[in-house]
């Protein structure tokens, strides 16, 4: 039943992406900003993950989120075998995260695919980051100045090592891991959901308008591209400690399905400590 649920909902998202692409043309492109200016939007920010066995991790970053001014959470679940639905229960109570089971192998662009289809009039903006991804500062002003023709804004990723830490440490993440490297060579996206073309990577989406970095300058989104991390951007916390990287490792990949790269060389390319930067914890309040 799980083998013909994958791909049913495989098969669905491929046919709705593809109508969508093919309807999303200069004219419905400019009808849908027209509307935009006029239209309240249940929610202004929300944002979209896919995660696995988060449940040591997952209130810290709903908390972090919430006082920051996302609005909403969909979040979907790739098969997690510890108690990650005790742990959001009062989330999903509150209406703040709606909550989908979604089984399979490399089912994270599925996922996000799935949210932009469905909660595509629920919110003016849409962000799509992981459950080890922290967005600063708020952006909620920034958004509200940009244009219609805007459809994307980019963020630089800032990637934490393991700040020397063999194992979890036992009061949170965020005062924690405190270091990071020197520079950015990734990047997330916050993208208007009625502007998407095509979701073909995790890190920025096809779309039919302009799409800007966090200083506001309109770029081409590529692995190439000008991300800074100095005004918005988004911490990446891709190691934690190296117990919980070996871990990570365990359970596979929601993009990939099985790991890229072996764990020590994982940790040679991201265990990146250069910079002692603790400025999320003012931010988040």
């Amino acid at each position: 039943m799980t083998t013909v649920f994958i791909m049913g909902t495989k098969l669905k998202i491929l046919f709705n992406s593809i109508r969508d692409n093919l309807m999303l043309g200069p004219v419905r492109a400019a009808l849908i900003r027209r509307r935009d200016a006029a239209r309240e939007y249940p929610n202004f920010l929300s944002v979209v993950a896919i995660m696995k066995n988060e449940a040591p991790y997952i209130k810290e970053w709903l908390d972090y989120h919430i006082a920051i001014g996302i609005d909403k959470f969909y979040l979907y679940d790739n098969e997690s075998t510890d108690d990650i639905k005790v742990v959001l229960a009062p989330y999903i109570k509150s209406g703040r995260v709606e909550y989908k089971l979604w089984p399979g192998s490399r089912m994270q662009l599925q996922a996000y695919r799935d949210a932009v289809a469905m909660h595509k009039n629920d919110t003016k903006w849409l962000a799509f980051f992981d459950i080890d991804e922290f967005l600063m500062p708020s952006p909620r002003e920034f958004l509200k100045k940009q244009s219609g023709n805007v459809a994307q804004v980019t963020l630089g990723c800032a990637i934490f090592g393991t700040n020397g830490h063999k194992t979890k440490p036992v009061d949170g993440l965020l005062s924690n891991f405190t270091r990071r490297g020197a520079i950015s060579d990734e990047c997330k996206s916050i993208v208007n959901p009625r502007l998407v073309r095509a979701i073909h990577s995790c890190h920025y989406s096809a779309v039919a308008g302009k799409t800007i970095n966090a200083c506001g300058a309109r770029i081409a989104a590529s692995r190439d591209a000008d991300y800074p991390i100095d005004t918005f951007r988004v911490n990446h916390y891709k190691t934690k400690s190296v117990a919980e990287c070996a871990a990570k490792f365990g359970v596979g990949d929601a993009l990939y399905g099985a790991r890229p790269m072996a764990l020590e060389k994982y940790l040679e390319k991201y265990d990146q400590n250069e910079v002692l930067d603790k400025s999320i914890c003012s931010k988040r309040k």
